[in-house]
């Protein structure tokens, strides 16, 4: 992914850079559906209570560490999302 030149600065001091997202909550999301946790409510949950059901992926994503192994950057326009110092992106 390529990373945006206004960030140089920053992007010196972290590795790895994944991405941005509109908020904390989207990175969480996204990470939810890479995971495959939308599919898997999809085909457990009956259709008529799926209206019901909301998955917290914020709280999905920490309870598994995704929040644990990166560096959040907020900007004007949301999140950048880097790995923590000293670990190159997967």
């Amino acid at each position: 992914m390529e990373q945006p030149t206004e960030h140089a600065q920053e992007t010196g001091r972290f590795t790895g850079y994944r991405g941005h997202w509109p908020s904390l909550d989207a990175y969480a999301e996204a990470f939810a559906e890479d995971f495959g946790v939308t599919e898997r409510l999809e085909r457990l949950i009956p259709r008529d209570l799926r209206p019901f059901v909301r998955l917290d992926a914020v709280a999905f994503a920490r309870a598994v560490g995704a929040l644990d192994d990166v560096t959040v950057v907020p900007d004007a326009t949301g999140v950048r999302i880097y790995d923590p110092p000293g670990r190159a992106n997967d």
